[in-house]
Protein backbone atom coordinates (compact mmCIF):
# COMPACT_ATOMS: atom_id res chain seq x y z
CA UNK A 1 0.00 0.00 0.00
CA UNK A 2 0.67 3.60 -1.01
CA UNK A 3 0.15 5.89 1.76
CA UNK A 4 -0.56 9.50 1.00
CA UNK A 5 -0.11 12.26 3.27
CA UNK A 6 -1.72 15.58 2.59
CA UNK A 7 -1.80 18.33 5.15
CA UNK A 8 -5.11 20.67 5.16
CA UNK A 9 -5.11 24.44 5.25
CA UNK A 10 -7.81 26.30 4.26
CA UNK A 11 -7.56 25.21 0.69
CA UNK A 12 -11.60 24.85 -0.12
CA UNK A 13 -10.78 26.47 -3.29
CA UNK A 14 -8.00 23.56 -4.73
CA UNK A 15 -9.43 20.42 -2.31
CA UNK A 16 -12.05 18.70 -4.63
CA UNK A 17 -9.95 18.75 -7.47
CA UNK A 18 -6.73 17.69 -5.29
CA UNK A 19 -8.47 14.83 -3.81
CA UNK A 20 -10.20 13.45 -7.03
CA UNK A 21 -7.10 13.30 -8.67
CA UNK A 22 -6.12 10.59 -6.29
CA UNK A 23 -9.34 8.92 -6.38
CA UNK A 24 -9.20 9.07 -10.48
CA UNK A 25 -5.79 6.98 -10.09
CA UNK A 26 -5.15 3.52 -11.76
CA UNK A 27 -3.73 1.89 -8.68
CA UNK A 28 -6.13 1.22 -6.34
CA UNK A 29 -4.21 0.16 -3.52
CA UNK A 30 -3.71 3.24 -1.65
CA UNK A 31 -4.84 4.98 1.43
CA UNK A 32 -5.01 9.32 2.00
CA UNK A 33 -4.45 11.21 5.15
CA UNK A 34 -6.46 14.52 5.22
CA UNK A 35 -5.04 15.80 7.64
CA UNK A 36 -7.20 18.88 9.09
CA UNK A 37 -4.61 21.35 10.47
CA UNK A 38 -6.88 23.63 12.14
CA UNK A 39 -8.86 25.24 9.01
CA UNK A 40 -11.27 27.84 9.43
CA UNK A 41 -12.82 27.78 5.83
CA UNK A 42 -15.14 24.61 4.82
CA UNK A 43 -11.67 22.40 3.98
CA UNK A 44 -12.71 20.51 7.17
CA UNK A 45 -16.12 19.96 5.66
CA UNK A 46 -15.03 18.79 2.10
CA UNK A 47 -12.19 16.01 3.95
CA UNK A 48 -15.70 14.46 5.82
CA UNK A 49 -17.52 14.43 2.84
CA UNK A 50 -14.76 12.64 0.53
CA UNK A 51 -13.73 10.21 4.16
CA UNK A 52 -17.85 9.06 4.08
CA UNK A 53 -17.53 8.76 0.59
CA UNK A 54 -14.50 6.40 0.36
CA UNK A 55 -13.35 4.25 3.11
CA UNK A 56 -9.61 4.59 1.50
CA UNK A 57 -9.49 8.32 3.09
CA UNK A 58 -9.22 8.72 6.27
CA UNK A 59 -9.41 12.33 7.89
CA UNK A 60 -7.82 13.69 11.25
CA UNK A 61 -8.99 16.83 12.69
CA UNK A 62 -6.16 19.13 14.68
CA UNK A 63 -4.95 22.24 15.86
CA UNK A 64 -3.04 24.42 13.43
CA UNK A 65 1.01 23.55 14.22
CA UNK A 66 2.06 23.89 10.89
CA UNK A 67 3.43 21.63 7.72
CA UNK A 68 6.26 19.91 9.59
CA UNK A 69 4.49 18.64 12.52
CA UNK A 70 1.69 17.77 10.58
CA UNK A 71 3.27 15.59 8.02
CA UNK A 72 5.14 14.04 10.80
CA UNK A 73 1.45 13.61 12.37
CA UNK A 74 0.62 11.52 9.01
CA UNK A 75 3.35 9.68 8.89
CA UNK A 76 2.79 8.27 12.25
CA UNK A 77 -0.86 7.66 11.60
CA UNK A 78 -0.10 5.63 7.80
CA UNK A 79 -0.36 2.53 7.25
CA UNK A 80 1.12 2.05 3.96
CA UNK A 81 4.72 0.42 3.23
CA UNK A 82 5.80 3.66 1.42
CA UNK A 83 4.28 7.16 1.39
CA UNK A 84 4.46 10.36 -0.32
CA UNK A 85 3.37 14.00 0.59
CA UNK A 86 0.73 16.06 -1.43
CA UNK A 87 0.11 19.19 -0.76
CA UNK A 88 -3.94 20.34 -0.99
CA UNK A 89 -3.57 22.04 -3.65
CA UNK A 90 -1.88 20.54 -6.16
CA UNK A 91 -2.23 17.35 -8.17
CA UNK A 92 -1.24 13.65 -9.04
CA UNK A 93 -0.76 13.24 -12.30
CA UNK A 94 -2.44 10.84 -14.16
CA UNK A 95 -1.01 6.97 -13.37
CA UNK A 96 1.09 8.64 -10.94
CA UNK A 97 0.48 5.67 -8.35
CA UNK A 98 1.28 2.80 -11.14
CA UNK A 99 4.74 4.26 -11.99
CA UNK A 100 6.08 4.89 -8.41
CA UNK A 101 4.67 1.16 -7.27
CA UNK A 102 6.39 0.01 -10.76
CA UNK A 103 9.29 1.45 -9.67
CA UNK A 104 9.27 0.31 -6.00
CA UNK A 105 8.95 -3.27 -7.68
CA UNK A 106 12.20 -3.05 -9.69
CA UNK A 107 14.04 -0.95 -7.38
CA UNK A 108 12.84 -1.67 -3.69
CA UNK A 109 14.36 1.43 -2.61
CA UNK A 110 14.67 3.95 0.56
CA UNK A 111 14.11 6.71 -1.58
CA UNK A 112 12.10 7.55 -5.18
CA UNK A 113 12.48 10.56 -6.70
CA UNK A 114 10.52 12.05 -9.07
CA UNK A 115 9.56 14.98 -11.79
CA UNK A 116 7.55 17.95 -11.43
CA UNK A 117 5.61 20.26 -13.49
CA UNK A 118 4.63 23.62 -12.39
CA UNK A 119 0.52 23.78 -13.76
CA UNK A 120 -0.20 27.50 -15.17
CA UNK A 121 -3.00 29.22 -15.62
CA UNK A 122 -4.11 28.26 -19.46
CA UNK A 123 -3.64 25.31 -18.09
CA UNK A 124 0.35 24.14 -19.74
CA UNK A 125 2.80 22.68 -17.30
CA UNK A 126 6.06 23.69 -17.47
CA UNK A 127 8.94 21.14 -16.38
CA UNK A 128 10.74 21.98 -12.60
CA UNK A 129 12.98 19.69 -12.64
CA UNK A 130 14.03 17.65 -15.80
CA UNK A 131 15.33 14.26 -14.76
CA UNK A 132 15.42 12.97 -17.81
CA UNK A 133 16.93 9.56 -17.37
CA UNK A 134 16.42 6.66 -15.20
CA UNK A 135 18.84 6.47 -12.23
CA UNK A 136 19.48 4.07 -9.29
CA UNK A 137 21.86 6.14 -7.01
CA UNK A 138 23.82 4.49 -4.62
CA UNK A 139 25.77 6.16 -1.16
CA UNK A 140 24.70 9.59 0.17
CA UNK A 141 27.02 11.77 -1.20
CA UNK A 142 26.03 11.18 -4.54
CA UNK A 143 22.53 11.56 -3.40
CA UNK A 144 22.98 14.69 -1.63
CA UNK A 145 24.99 16.02 -4.81
CA UNK A 146 22.58 15.15 -7.43
CA UNK A 147 19.48 16.29 -5.46
CA UNK A 148 21.10 19.81 -4.12
CA UNK A 149 23.59 20.73 -6.35
CA UNK A 150 23.22 19.17 -10.11
CA UNK A 151 18.95 19.36 -9.10
CA UNK A 152 17.24 21.82 -7.71
CA UNK A 153 14.81 18.78 -5.44
CA UNK A 154 14.32 20.41 -2.72
CA UNK A 155 10.33 19.84 -2.22
CA UNK A 156 9.06 16.64 -0.14
CA UNK A 157 6.57 16.73 -2.51
CA UNK A 158 8.41 14.83 -5.45
CA UNK A 159 9.57 12.00 -3.16
CA UNK A 160 8.67 8.49 -2.41
CA UNK A 161 9.40 6.76 0.65
CA UNK A 162 9.95 3.38 2.14
CA UNK A 163 8.34 4.20 5.77
CA UNK A 164 10.25 1.93 7.78
CA UNK A 165 13.63 3.49 6.42
CA UNK A 166 12.01 6.76 7.09
CA UNK A 167 10.95 5.87 10.73
CA UNK A 168 14.38 4.96 11.31
CA UNK A 169 15.94 8.52 10.90
CA UNK A 170 17.53 10.44 13.61
CA UNK A 171 16.88 14.20 13.21
CA UNK A 172 19.95 15.68 12.82
CA UNK A 173 19.08 19.28 12.91
CA UNK A 174 17.88 21.14 16.44
CA UNK A 175 15.94 23.98 14.53
CA UNK A 176 12.10 24.49 15.65
CA UNK A 177 9.95 22.66 13.69
CA UNK A 178 7.07 25.69 13.69
CA UNK A 179 9.13 27.63 10.69
CA UNK A 180 6.70 28.47 8.25
CA UNK A 181 8.88 28.12 4.93
CA UNK A 182 11.96 25.32 3.83
CA UNK A 183 10.76 23.20 6.07
CA UNK A 184 10.39 20.56 3.91
CA UNK A 185 13.75 21.54 2.62
CA UNK A 186 14.83 20.78 6.29
CA UNK A 187 12.98 17.26 6.75
CA UNK A 188 14.39 16.37 3.25
CA UNK A 189 17.82 17.35 3.67
CA UNK A 190 17.99 15.30 7.12
CA UNK A 191 16.52 12.19 5.27
CA UNK A 192 19.23 12.36 2.29
CA UNK A 193 22.29 12.35 4.48
CA UNK A 194 21.47 8.83 5.99
CA UNK A 195 19.76 6.85 2.93
CA UNK A 196 22.59 5.20 0.59
CA UNK A 197 19.95 4.22 -2.24
CA UNK A 198 17.61 6.59 -4.34
CA UNK A 199 15.91 5.65 -7.28
CA UNK A 200 15.13 8.02 -9.94
CA UNK A 201 11.40 8.40 -11.66
CA UNK A 202 12.15 10.29 -15.00
CA UNK A 203 8.54 11.06 -15.48
CA UNK A 204 6.38 14.10 -14.09
CA UNK A 205 4.35 12.51 -11.42
CA UNK A 206 3.01 15.92 -9.37
CA UNK A 207 1.65 19.05 -10.73
CA UNK A 208 2.45 22.39 -8.60
CA UNK A 209 -0.13 25.42 -8.35
CA UNK A 210 0.63 28.58 -7.84
CA UNK A 211 -1.66 29.45 -5.22
CA UNK A 212 -1.46 33.07 -3.90
CA UNK A 213 -2.98 32.14 -0.91
CA UNK A 214 -1.00 29.41 0.36
CA UNK A 215 1.49 29.99 3.04
CA UNK A 216 4.47 30.14 0.70
CA UNK A 217 3.53 33.12 -0.74
CA UNK A 218 2.38 34.83 2.23
CA UNK A 219 5.87 35.00 3.96
CA UNK A 220 6.91 37.73 5.68
CA UNK A 221 10.35 39.26 6.41
CA UNK A 222 11.30 36.55 9.65
CA UNK A 223 10.38 33.79 7.09
CA UNK A 224 12.67 34.90 4.64
CA UNK A 225 15.06 35.39 7.19
CA UNK A 226 14.68 31.81 8.36
CA UNK A 227 15.44 30.88 4.67
CA UNK A 228 18.54 32.44 4.53
CA UNK A 229 19.35 30.13 7.80
CA UNK A 230 18.52 27.21 6.88
CA UNK A 231 20.23 27.35 3.29
CA UNK A 232 23.44 28.35 4.71
CA UNK A 233 23.26 25.40 7.34
CA UNK A 234 22.12 23.19 4.55
CA UNK A 235 25.01 24.17 2.01
CA UNK A 236 27.32 24.56 4.92
CA UNK A 237 26.99 20.72 5.74
CA UNK A 238 27.21 19.82 2.55
CA UNK A 239 30.37 21.73 1.93
CA UNK A 240 31.91 20.29 5.48
CA UNK A 241 30.48 16.84 5.61
CA UNK A 242 30.77 15.93 1.60
CA UNK A 243 33.93 18.10 -0.11
CA UNK A 244 31.21 19.02 -2.63
CA UNK A 245 32.35 22.44 -4.87
CA UNK A 246 29.75 24.48 -3.92
CA UNK A 247 31.03 25.88 -7.52
CA UNK A 248 29.32 22.83 -9.13
CA UNK A 249 25.80 23.81 -8.38
CA UNK A 250 23.40 24.07 -11.55
CA UNK A 251 22.48 27.82 -12.24
CA UNK A 252 18.91 27.30 -11.00
CA UNK A 253 20.42 26.49 -7.72
CA UNK A 254 22.85 29.81 -7.53
CA UNK A 255 19.89 31.95 -8.04
CA UNK A 256 18.12 30.82 -5.83
CA UNK A 257 20.71 31.00 -3.02
CA UNK A 258 21.70 34.03 -4.24
CA UNK A 259 18.06 36.10 -4.16
CA UNK A 260 17.40 34.69 -0.89
CA UNK A 261 19.25 37.52 1.09
CA UNK A 262 17.91 40.15 -1.58
CA UNK A 263 14.46 39.12 -0.90
CA UNK A 264 14.84 39.55 3.02
CA UNK A 265 16.77 42.92 2.44
CA UNK A 266 13.41 44.26 0.45
CA UNK A 267 11.08 43.09 2.96
CA UNK A 268 13.23 44.09 6.59
CA UNK A 269 13.41 47.55 5.19
CA UNK A 270 9.82 47.62 4.98
CA UNK A 271 8.59 45.20 7.94
CA UNK A 272 11.97 45.72 10.54
CA UNK A 273 12.83 48.29 12.98
CA UNK A 274 16.12 50.11 12.56
CA UNK A 275 17.59 48.27 15.58
CA UNK A 276 16.11 44.54 13.82
CA UNK A 277 17.18 45.42 10.61
CA UNK A 278 21.39 46.27 11.85
CA UNK A 279 21.06 43.14 14.18
CA UNK A 280 20.05 41.09 11.29
CA UNK A 281 22.13 42.64 8.43
CA UNK A 282 24.96 41.80 10.30
CA UNK A 283 24.14 38.17 10.69
CA UNK A 284 23.21 38.31 7.05
CA UNK A 285 26.85 38.82 6.07
CA UNK A 286 28.01 36.38 8.02
CA UNK A 287 25.86 33.94 6.06
CA UNK A 288 27.18 31.15 4.30
CA UNK A 289 24.88 31.66 1.46
CA UNK A 290 25.60 35.43 1.64
CA UNK A 291 29.55 34.78 1.41
CA UNK A 292 29.61 32.21 -0.60
CA UNK A 293 26.54 32.80 -3.09
CA UNK A 294 24.87 36.23 -2.82
CA UNK A 295 28.68 38.17 -3.38
CA UNK A 296 29.42 36.18 -6.05
CA UNK A 297 26.70 36.64 -8.15
CA UNK A 298 26.33 38.59 -11.04
CA UNK A 299 22.92 40.93 -11.03
CA UNK A 300 21.80 41.35 -14.67
CA UNK A 301 19.54 44.70 -13.74
CA UNK A 302 21.04 47.89 -13.24
CA UNK A 303 19.04 48.46 -10.38
CA UNK A 304 19.65 45.41 -8.82
CA UNK A 305 23.33 46.10 -9.18
CA UNK A 306 22.81 49.16 -7.46
CA UNK A 307 20.16 47.91 -4.84
CA UNK A 308 23.40 45.52 -3.74
CA UNK A 309 25.86 47.78 -4.16
CA UNK A 310 24.11 50.28 -1.75
CA UNK A 311 23.69 47.47 0.99
CA UNK A 312 27.48 46.67 1.17
CA UNK A 313 28.53 50.39 1.41
CA UNK A 314 25.53 50.48 4.19
CA UNK A 315 24.12 53.37 2.25
CA UNK A 316 20.49 51.94 3.52
CA UNK A 317 18.28 55.14 3.26
CA UNK A 318 19.58 55.22 -0.49
CA UNK A 319 18.20 51.78 -0.98
CA UNK A 320 15.05 52.48 0.80
CA UNK A 321 14.16 55.38 -1.71
CA UNK A 322 15.45 52.99 -4.51
CA UNK A 323 13.37 50.32 -3.55
CA UNK A 324 9.88 52.47 -2.74
CA UNK A 325 10.01 53.83 -6.51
Amino acid sequence: MISIICPVYNTEKYLNECVNSVIAQDFSDWELLLIDDGSTDKSPRICDDFAGKDKRIKVFHKKNEGQWITREFGIEKSQGDHFIFLDSDDLLETGALSVINNFILKYNASVYLYDISKLNADGSKTCLQELYEEKFLQGSKNIIEFCFIKNNCISLCVYCFKKSFYSSCLTTTDMKKDIRSQEDFLMLFNVLQQTNELSVIPKVLYLYRTNLESASNSLIAKDYYENILISSYIYRTIFDKYRISLNSCSDKIINRLSWQPISFIKRAYREFSLSEQRKSFNIIRKSFIYKNYTLKYKFKSKKDRVFFLFFKLRFHLMNKILFRK
